[in-house]
């Protein structure tokens, strides 16, 4: 099974960041990435044996292409090959400019830029319009230029350093309408806990905790709903879906997860600790969450442990909880159970148990019909909507 991702970012009016993504189970990656240098030697062959002509595309790249290519293998669980690369926009590409204005803009400003396509995709994903740019100069000479409303961005996000200064950006906040959100991100723990809040700008830690994304992606939500009145929303079908927490300190299993999740029409948030997914738990309620059991700073156990302590002070329904991991015996499985899951699955993730664990957690009136088919838009009583969003 190849799961197969593109994500595209406009950088500037000409230019575009696009990262194409591959990711695959396999417990002997060795033999996938020879399978597959052979079958693409194989297929380059067959081109040169009978002289065809290939696409303009696989002729000599230009210096600006700047492709970065990295892989990343998980014995046992699976690997993913990512391709980095800048593209031109096409000269005769045409903007609908209402179906623009009914999706929130999300502006995040950084240099080098692709120090932000993590947090671009992740952004898309739960339906922000993204740009990028290398610092604040450059977004505000975007902004300048625009003489339609609303002419800037639901969202606007700056990493601290030399392309973005707390001052240059706090001057800038307090000339922005009162409905962009305007966010510097701080890697110093200290820092941010320090400065927290200076007049319109807020100040958060990076990279962004699950907890912060999902307030991201409910500030998206609700700016669809004030437009509602002006323009129609473009529809967002992740939003429907029946959302599941992937708990995993595996970068790899992560993006394989969350790409299987997608396939068999759910949603995903993302956690790299136990601490992660417990913050998320206290503020969002997923319908399942897929739980590594090996995690290095809190073990997917003691995460559970600490998840169904919190729920004896709670009325609302038990969470789900699935244990994932390479050590499929019993006493790692009656291990899981003791702690409180209620299922377990073995590494490298199948699609076929991840449908069945998971589908035992979904109301049946809002579980995905058919994998890898769009239901209706179906709320499931485990909305982070519906739910007490504050800490237990």
């Amino acid at each position: 099974m190849l799961l197969f991702t593109v994500h595209a970012v406009v950088l500037s009016d000409s230019l575009c960041r696009v990262r194409i993504q591959v990711a695959f189970p396999d417990a002997d990656t060795d033999a996938t990435f020879h399978a597959m240098r052979r079958n693409a030697r194989s297929h380059a062959t067959e081109a040169a044996a009978q002289d065809m002509e290939l696409p303009a595309s696989f002729a000599p790249l230009p210096a600006w292409f700047e492709p970065r290519y990295s892989k990343l293998r998980s014995p046992g669980i699976g690997a993913m090959l990512q391709l980095s690369m800048t593209l031109r926009l096409a000269e005769d590409k045409v903007f609908d400019e209402m179906a623009v204005l009914a999706i929130p803009q999300a502006w995040l400003i950084g240099s080098p830029a692709d120090e932000n396509e993590a947090l671009a995709s992740r952004l898309q994903r739960d339906g922000w319009l993204v740009r990028i740019f290398g610092n604040v100069e450059a977004a505000r000479a975007q902004l300048r230029g625009i003489d339609r409303a609303p002419p800037a961005p639901a969202f606007l996000f700056a990493r601290e350093g030399p392309s973005a200064s707390v001052q240059e950006l706090r001057a800038w906040a307090a000339e922005l309408p009162s409905t962009t959100r305007v966010v510097l991100g701080m890697p110093s723990e200290s820092d941010h806990r320090r400065l927290a809040q200076i007049g319109r700008l807020e100040i958060r830690k990076i990279p962004f905790s699950p907890a912060d994304l999902g307030d991201i992606r409910e500030q998206a939500r609700q700016w669809e709903i004030d437009r509602g009145d002006e323009v129609a929303p473009a529809p967002r079908d992740a939003e429907h879906r029946p959302r599941v927490l992937v708990a995993d300190h595996d970068p790899a299993n992560l993006v394989l997860a969350s790409e299987m999740l997608r396939v068999l029409s759910y949603a995903s948030d993302t956690a790299v600790s136990g601490l992660d997914a417990i913050e998320y738990c206290q503020r969002f309620r997923p319908v399942a969450i897929l739980m590594d059991v090996q995690m290095p700073d809190m073990s997917g156990i003691e995460a559970t442990q600490r998840l169904r302590r919190m729920e004896a002070h709670q009325t609302s329904d038990a969470l789900h909880i699935i244990g994932a991991t390479t050590q499929n015996d019993e006493e790692t499985r009656a291990a899981c159970m003791l702690a409180g899951m209620n299922g377990f699955l073995h590494k490298p993730l199948g699609p076929l148990n991840l449908a069945h664990q998971i589908g035992t957690a979904v109301p049946r009136a809002a579980r995905p019909s058919r994998v890898g088919v769009t239901v209706a838009p179906l709320r499931s009583r485990f909305d982070p909507a519906a739910s007490d969003p504050s800490p237990a």
